[in-house]
């Protein structure tokens, strides 16, 4: 949360001014400053490693203020290890579950073929916060 996370109580109408004043410290320190943006009633936070876009306010009375953001802004550097990658065989068969294979029923997008789902969404899209 340091790297999402501002020294100061901001409502979205004051990101307008705090856009004059770049860069911005977040919590995390000096190295992870941010930049914000606002162009017509759109804000966007911008860094070394993202750019993402406010869509609303999740949560807003002062001292705390949550806003979803359309990208996580965590950066690469603060991650010991990439996951291994697990390759796929050349002479691989297509999973049965896979759409246009003989024999399996397609699984909805998001959805893995116990149902399940493999994403978390809110109101139909990724949701991350800021």
């Amino acid at each position: 949360m340091m790297y999402h996370a501002l020294a100061k109580h901001y409502a979205l109408k004051e990101f307008d001014g705090l856009s004059r004043v770049n860069p911005v410290t977040t919590l995390a320190g000096g190295m992870y400053m941010v930049n914000v943006t606002y162009d017509a009633g759109a804000i966007r936070v911008l860094s070394r490693w993202a750019d993402a876009k406010i869509l609303g306010t999740v949560y807003g009375v002062a001292p705390m203020a949550v806003y979803e953001i359309d990208r996580v802004l965590l950066p690469e550097a603060i991650f010991s290890a990439r996951p291994p990658v697990e390759e796929t065989p050349p002479d691989a068969e297509p999973a049965a579950s896979a759409p246009g294979a003989k024999g399996g029923n397609a699984t909805t997008p998001g959805r893995e073929a116990d149902g399940k789902s493999s994403a978390c969404r809110a109101a139909g899209r990724p949701a991350n916060y800021v």
